[in-house]
């Protein structure tokens, strides 16, 4: 699992910049999109595999396992930093291309851990 996290990370870092030229905006805009939705998706999959486990992100932890308040506190995170890379991007839309890099690589890393919080038992 972790070869393919790195592999996914290393293909969005390295890879990804260099397909497209620099002076083709509305193809990172494209990318950028796809890349927030990929990343909505991903934290979406690692709420889901996570509920009722044991919480052991303490920045999340709102009890012992995860559930509503750990929920509240996942989307707080995830929608402001969608909301601060669209006001971001509005002054300073040279920086599409690393808002949508870092969606991706997050996305990967979260597709990773709920693979991971498939194969962990249930909180009792």
């Amino acid at each position: 699992m972790h070869r393919v996290s790195a592999f996914l990370l290393l293909f969005t870092v390295l890879l990804l910049p260099s397909a497209s030229a620099a002076d083709r905006p509305a193809r990172w805009h494209t990318v950028w999109r796809v890349s927030q939705a990929l990343l909505a998706g991903a934290d979406a999959a690692d709420a889901a595999s996570s509920w009722g486990k044991h919480e052991t992100n303490p920045l999340v932890r709102t009890g012992q396992s995860f559930g509503y308040g750990s929920l509240a506190i996942k989307l707080g995170a995830l929608t402001s930093g969608v909301v601060a890379q669209h006001f971001i991007l509005r002054k300073a839309p040279y920086q599409t291309p690393l808002f949508a890099s870092a969606n991706l690589a997050v996305a990967a890393m979260l597709g990773a851990a709920a693979a991971h919080n498939m194969h962990v038992t249930a909180a009792k």
